[in-house]
């Protein structure tokens, strides 16, 4: 197995960042989560970046196990916003645009997302998002987690709660995983930039355009109950997803409520 390494992920930093300060990376060949490590180790304003070849205790929405064998990419890394915030829901929208614009950059084109985080690839997960908080030493930090596959084993297809791709039969493999990783990073830090200096209403449009669901039947579902249904219509300036039942367009908080096609 061709892991994942510390030396060569900084190499590619090196190439994208353009003499600004590099983040200290922390890789891993096996590890619990890279979520939690990173909120065990958040103590001030320093950028720290989280990779594990594999996890053993990956988690995604709801508290729901994330599958992590070898072979994918397991990241996690800190934002330091100075301050309380009262919903970041939103984020998880940004960060989907981050990785839509990433994955569009290495020839990965016919991917979309999903409110509120993930993104899918022939109509199948390809990548989960999971944002978290902490305060540290008066400071909130988000935790921000992306699991991607990019060659997942055979043997894991049961284990997912539902369909899911990689990115191996679009050319890419264990080989491109550091430079994905150092894409995602720079795109990250300057997107979450312009996020917190103007809000989402910016990157409405991008993310409405690659909205795997818009004008379909949908179900909203909290803990397995439908609580909603009607046309998906896209989100508003704030990242809540609008839903057209009967007459009435609702809005809708991503909480812990999920998303799905109504059959």
């Amino acid at each position: 197995m061709n892991n994942i390494t510390k030396d060569r992920l900084l190499r590619e930093l090196d190439k994208l960042s353009l003499n600004e300060a590099q983040p200290r990376v922390f890789v891993f060949d096996e590890l619990g989560s890279t979520n939690q490590w990173l909120l065990d180790h958040l103590n001030d304003k320093e950028l720290k970046v989280c990779v594990a070849n594999s996890q053993i205790a990956g988690r995604g929405r709801e508290g729901r196990s994330w599958v992590s064998p070898d072979g994918n990419i397991y990241m996690s890394f800190n934002y330091c916003i100075g301050s309380e915030i009262s919903d970041f829901s939103a984020i998880s929208l940004v960060m989907g645009v981050v990785l839509i614009r990433v994955l569009r950059s290495v020839g990965v084109n016919d991917v979309n997302v999903k409110w509120p985080n993930d993104i899918l690839l022939d109509d199948s997960k390809l990548a989960g998002i999971l944002i978290e908080t902490k305060k540290a030493n008066k400071n909130t930090h988000l935790v921000i987690g992306i699991g991607l596959n990019v060659q997942m084993i055979d043997e894991c297809r049961e284990l997912r709660d539902s369909k899911w791709s990689d990115l191996s039969a679009h050319g890419l493999g264990l080989k491109d995983r550091e430079r994905v990783i150092a894409l995602i990073l720079v795109e990250s830090k300057k997107t979450l930039q312009q996020f917190f200096n103007e809000g989402f209403g910016v990157f409405r449009e991008e993310w409405m355009k690659s909205d795997v669901y818009a004008g379909m039947d949908v179900n909203i579902l909290d803990r397995g109950k439908v609580i909603l249904s009607g046309v998906e219509s896209g989100v508003d300036r704030n990242g809540m997803l609008q839903v057209l039942s009967g007459s009435k367009l609702i809005k809708v908080h991503s909480g812990d409520v999920s998303l799905r096609i109504k059959s």
